[in-house]
C-alpha cells in the first residue's frame, strides 16, 4: 500500500511544467484506418478525422511563422517576440484580403461540417474519443495536483521555493535577491501595493517584497517534495554552464536540454552510479516523509478531490 501511495504522490508533487506539443500524425494509407496512438506528450491527434479548415487569422499567421523562422531564427526561442511579429503580420494584411480569406473559410466549413458529422458516427472516432478522454482526465488531475502542491499566499502560511532563482525588480535591480531551492519563508503581508505583491520573511534573508509574478514558484512545505532522479540531480549541477553555452550559440531553452543530455551521455558509468546513489538516498527520505504526510487531513482531502 505504501508503494502505491508513494507512486500517487510521486506524480502529485512533480513540478508540472507540461507544455502541449503539436504532434503531427502520419496520414493513413488509402483504404486503411490509421491506428489512433496516444502521443508521448501533448494532445492526442486523430489521423482519420477530416482536416478542419483554417480561418483567416490561422492562414496568415501560419505562413508568416514559417517565413519568420527562416528570416529571424532567434524568434523560434522568444515566444513573446514571435507573438508580436505574428500580430504585425496580421495587421499588415489589407482588410479586403482578410474578408476574402474569411469568405473562403466559411465556404470550406460548409463542406467540412457534413464530413465531420458523418465521421463522428464511425468506430474510428469512438476509439479516438476514448483516447482523448483519458488524456483530458489525466490533464485535469495534473491541474488539481499542481494546485494542491502550490504554496498559498496567505498571511501566516509557510512557503517553500521549488527551484533556485533570482527574484528581480526591473525598476530597481538593487533590490534583487536570490532564493535557493527548498528555501522556506512565512507570508507576513498580502495585497501589498497596486500590484498586490506580498511580504515574506525568508529564512536567512529576513523580510522581503515578493512580487506577484513569482507566486507560482512556491510550494506548500508540508507536502513532501518529489525526489529527483540521478539524471535530474546531474542536470542541476551542469544547467548553469549549459545555459551559458546555449545563450552563446543562440539555441535557447531547447539548447540547454540538449546540452545536458549530451554531457550525460559521455559521463562515465561510475559517475552515473554516484548520481543514482544520491537519488536513492533522496527517495528513502521522501518515503519516510510521505509515510507521515499520508496520514494527515490535508492528504485525505486531496485524495477525495482527486477521486471526485
Amino acid at each position: 500500500a505504501d508503494a502505491a501511495d508513494a507512486a500517487v504522490v510521486d506524480v502529485a508533487v512533480v513540478d508540472a511544467a507540461v507544455v502541449d506539443a503539436a504532434v503531427d500524425a502520419a496520414a493513413p494509407v488509402e483504404g486503411e484506418s490509421a491506428e489512433v496512438k496516444k502521443p508521448a506528450r501533448g494532445r492526442p491527434r486523430d489521423p482519420n478525422a477530416p482536416p478542419k479548415p483554417k480561418n483567416a487569422f490561422q492562414r496568415v499567421t501560419g505562413e508568416a511563422r514559417t517565413r519568420l523562422k527562416e528570416e529571424k531564427p532567434e524568434l523560434a526561442t522568444d515566444l513573446k517576440a514571435m507573438a508580436m511579429a505574428l500580430k504585425d503580420a496580421w495587421d499588415a494584411v489589407p482588410q479586403e484580403k482578410k474578408d476574402q480569406l474569411q469568405k473562403e473559410y466559411e465556404e470550406e466549413m460548409e463542406v467540412w461540417r457534413p464530413k465531420w458529422a458523418a465521421y463522428i458516427q464511425t468506430p474510428g472516432y469512438k476509439k479516438f474519443f476514448e483516447v482523448k478522454q483519458d488524456w483530458m482526465d489525466i490533464k485535469q488531475k495534473k491541474i488539481l495536483i499542481k494546485r494542491h502542491v502550490k504554496g498559498k499566499i496567505e498571511v501566516g502560511k509557510k512557503l517553500r521555493i521549488k527551484a533556485k532563482f533570482v527574484h528581480e525588480f526591473a525598476a530597481d535591480p538593487t533590490q534583487n535577491y536570490e532564493l535557493a531551492a527548498n528555501q522556506q519563508g512565512e507570508v507576513i503581508a498580502v495585497g501589498v501595493g497596486e500590484e498586490k505583491n506580498a511580504t515574506v520573511n525568508w529564512d536567512g534573508l529576513g523580510e522581503k517584497t515578493f512580487l506577484k509574478k513569482y507566486f507560482g514558484k512556491v510550494q506548500d512545505p508540508e507536502i513532501p517534495k518529489r525526489p529527483k532522479s540521478g539524471y535530474m540531480i546531474f542536470a542541476g549541477d551542469v544547467r548553469e554552464a549549459c545555459q551559458i553555452e546555449a545563450d552563446a550559440d543562440g539555441t535557447g531553452l531547447a539548447g540547454v536540454g540538449k546540452k545536458v543530455a549530451e554531457k550525460w551521455a559521455v559521463l562515465s558509468e561510475t559517475k552515473k552510479a554516484e548520481y543514482g546513489m544520491m537519488a536513492g538516498k533522496m527517495k528513502e527520505e521522501f518515503d519516510k516523509e510521505f509515510s507521515v504526510y499520508r496520514k494527515t487531513e490535508k492528504f485525505k482531502e486531496f485524495e477525495n478531490k482527486k477521486v471526485n
